[in-house]
């Protein structure tokens, strides 16, 4: 069997079990490695072969978190070959060790600078619009592209007597756990403004909002920072999301409550969250901050 072809099989086997967006960037790994070791049979493959690989990673300026992500990929499609097929053309051990060790480090965030630069070029509804709930509402890709007209829902919330109107998302994040996003006005101001263009677009109607695959909203995406001159992808909007909340000292629980943090059940141990706080939290971002130094 041909690596290409065991890719494939691979692809097929993990989709509707993993998002589409782990599906797409599993499928990266594996053609840049079939780029660097040639469509080999998979029974060829050697230790070396990882190991050449890790080494062109690293002299083409790719840092410790990426080679590591890319190794970890290829080791589970090895685990793949051997539970589906028992070929085991070396020890996934083996792989594992080369792996470097990443140390934890802070998110790479935009500044409130770039984040401004982007939607000036941003020349479409349909990019502001992309750009806009990824960063306003702390989404990732997968949570966009998966969001469909029925998931727009319009709240009254009673507090101190006051009635509030405002607009949520729901969102169906890792593990299929759903939840639900209040939006700020500039979110709300330019998802109506999009909606209109749906309807115009889609008179028949239509149900996904962002009818793009994950690689076509990272293309734009991309594209969106090179006219504005900002290195930019879409999970460096979530992070920019949750380290101006943090900057503005907004509770890190309730960052996490809106983000659909994994973490979030040990949190809740600690402080109940309420609707209130995760208005309040989005609401800060209105207009873009140019944040101060943090003291």
């Amino acid at each position: 069997m041909k690596l290409s072809e065991s890719k494939e099989e691979f692809l097929n086997f993990i989709m509707g079990k993993l998002s589409f967006g782990t599906v797409a960037s599993y499928g990266g790994s594996l053609n840049r490695f079939i780029n660097k070791t040639g469509d080999k049979a998979v029974q060829e493959l050697t230790l070396r072969d990882f190991s050449q690989y890790k080494m062109q990673l690293a002299r083409d300026g790719r840092k410790s978190s990426y080679i590591a992500g890319e190794l970890s990929a290829l080791c589970n499609y090895l685990k793949f070959l051997d539970k589906q097929f028992h070929l085991k053309p070396l020890d996934i051990l083996d792989v594992k060790d080369l792996r470097p060790v990443v140390r934890a480090g802070d998110p790479d965030p935009l500044d409130a600078f770039d984040y401004d630069l982007l939607l000036e070029n941003a020349l479409s509804i349909e990019d502001r619009a992309l750009l806009v709930l990824l960063f306003n509402a702390g989404l990732r890709i997968s949570e966009l592209l998966g969001l469909k007209k029925e998931d727009i829902q319009v709240r009254e919330l009673s507090e101190n007597g006051v009635i509030s109107r405002n607009v949520w998302i729901r969102v169906l994040g890792k593990g299929g756990k759903v939840r639900t996003i209040p939006l700020n006005s500039e979110a709300v101001e330019v998802l109506e403004r999009y909606m209109r263009f749906l309807d115009t677009k889609y008179v028949k109607g239509y149900v996904k909002l962002f009818p793009y695959s994950y690689s076509s909203a990272w293309r734009k995406i991309k594209s969106i920072g090179e006219a504005a001159g900002v290195r930019v992808h879409p999970h460096m909007l979530r992070h920019s999301f949750a380290t101006a909340l943090l900057r503005k000292k907004e509770s890190i629980v309730t960052i996490a409550k809106i983000m659909g943090h994994e973490s979030l059940d040990t949190t809740k141990k600690y402080t109940k969250i309420v609707d209130s706080d995760m208005i309040n939290a989005v609401n800060k971002l209105v207009p873009v901050a140019k944040d101060d130094e943090v003291k």
